[in-house]
């Protein structure tokens, strides 16, 4: 070949031919690249549908000491007037809530509350099956618990140990659904609500580690801003399976 080619032939160092194979090797790790993206893309895409079906059905309770706002939240999430509001009184059984709102079917469980500087132990026994039932009025259950305290209360040490004690009542794993829901977020005026929980000697930072950092504020005198109700119900679609919860909830109350 090389007399054919006039003696004239090309010679190849050790270096250009190390080259060549850093090249080839490149290529097919950057194939290979390509490969997994597409895949990773093609199943964000699936499980991307399977979440937009799945969550067109949002389902919540809400939990919370009395004269929280918690059937007035109830009220404001589903744009009707689902529950009674009245300062006389507070919700002694739980009650159900159905309406679409923004493309999706929502269903609302409102809960007695408790007292908020008391513990569990001084709250009754019907009050504890009531709130321990909640979970279960929501087919296949909730995806998020949404614990009310509102802005204008202290959050303080009775505060807390009342909140810790009450959300026994759901097992241990309610704080992975958990989504504290600030209620009369007018109270806050100029001050955000970093700034409110930093008032608490740590007792809201307390709070907000066990659930996550997950938390809203709604406020309850805004009832035609659909802008905070969208809000909220983006953060819930994050919050998880609701059924896989029941499950655990079920064998933890067994």
């Amino acid at each position: 070949m090389v007399a054919q080619n006039k003696d004239q032939c090309l010679k190849i160092s050790q270096s250009i031919s190390a080259l060549i194979q850093k090249e080839k090797t490149t290529q097919e790790r950057d194939k290979q690249k390509i490969l997994i993206e597409g895949k990773q893309t093609t199943k964000l895409q699936a499980d991307n549908r399977v979440v937009q079906q799945h969550l067109s059905d949002i389902r919540t309770v809400i939990v919370g000491a009395s004269w929280a706002a918690r059937s007035s939240a109830g009220n404001i999430i589903l744009g009707e007037e689902a529950f009674e509001v009245d300062d006389s009184r507070t919700t002694v059984r739980c009650a159900i809530g159905r309406a679409k709102v923004h493309g999706r079917q929502l269903t609302v469980v409102d809960t007695p509350g408790w007292y908020y500087n008391s513990p569990l132990e001084n709250t009754s026994e019907m009050d504890k099956l009531e709130i321990r039932s909640s979970v279960y009025l929501c087919p296949s259950g909730p995806h998020a618990i949404l614990l009310t305290v509102p802005v204008a209360t202290a959050f303080n040490k009775s505060y807390q140990t009342a909140v810790e004690e009450h959300m026994r009542l759901f097992g241990e794993n309610v704080w992975n659904h958990t989504i504290v829901l600030f209620t009369r977020g007018d109270w806050l005026g100029n001050t955000t609500i970093e700034e409110r929980m930093k008032t608490e000697e740590g007792r809201i930072e307390w709070l907000m580690e066990k659930c996550g950092n997950r938390y809203h504020v709604l406020n309850c005198k805004q009832h035609n801003n659909n802008t905070q109700v969208v809000e909220l119900l983006e953060k819930i679609e994050k919050n998880g399976d609701g059924e896989q919860w029941l499950l655990l909830c079920s064998r933890t109350n067994e």
